[in-house]
């Protein structure tokens, strides 16, 4: 739940004034209007013990309509016990007040409103994915970035009886692929090859592999 804690401060000729019992007006501001969303609530006097400086609080969640994307503007009355110069406050709250509330509201919503479309992020939220899926995600990749480097750089043996290509694992004796060579007319060559067709010997990323 999003919150941000709206605080006053009341005084009687410059003096802290303590035991009010002040209300909250907070207004939603839009571009094409507004609207009074919280209609004089009860404020909180902040005490430690026996200790207050005058100050009071208000906790504006969502249940409240609160939306730290949304603008407001608040108005404090103090009660008719403060004189009319001391007695009202207002304030506001703009977009971005309450950074960690905007965050966590952002990664509540669907991320499609968030983030580039097609991107990992958005297939990681439309996923739900959790920290330990994306950990594997990023494992794969390097899984096969490590396969790559196999075949361009492992040990590799050409059969001249099978005319086959072997390219080995890194311990240099299992298969990791075994490729036909064949020549432009698609018979099996090792003078004139022009195409290579993975066998069903051998593996690849620990499966087998398959015409």
């Amino acid at each position: 739940m999003a919150e941000i804690i709206i605080t006053s401060y009341f005084a009687n000729g410059g003096i802290p004034t303590s035991g009010l019992s002040p209300t909250i007006r907070v207004w939603e501001v839009k571009t094409n209007g507004q609207k009074l969303i919280i209609a004089d609530a009860a404020m909180t006097e902040m005490v430690d013990g026996s200790d207050s400086d005058g100050f009071y609080k208000y906790v504006f969640d969502t249940n409240d309509g609160y939306n730290p994307k949304e603008c407001y503007a608040f108005r404090v009355d103090g009660g008719s016990t403060q004189i009319n110069e001391e007695r009202y406050q207002v304030g506001g709250l703009s977009v971005g007040d309450n950074a960690d509330a905007l965050v966590d509201l952002i990664y509540d919503e669907p991320s499609i409103d968030h983030i580039i479309s097609g991107s990992f992020g958005e297939l990681a939220n439309q996923l739900s994915a959790s920290v330990n899926t994306l950990l594997m995600d990023v494992r794969d990749v390097q899984t096969l970035l490590e396969l790559s480097i196999k075949y361009t750089a492992n040990k590799t043996k050409i059969n001249h009886t099978d005319k086959t290509m072997i390219i080995f694992d890194s311990d240099g004796v299992t298969p990791l692929r075994t490729f036909q060579l064949l020549d432009k007319d698609g018979n099996p060559s090792i003078t004139d090859m022009c195409e290579r067709v993975p066998l069903a010997s051998g593996t690849s990323d620990g499966q087998p592999t398959v015409k």
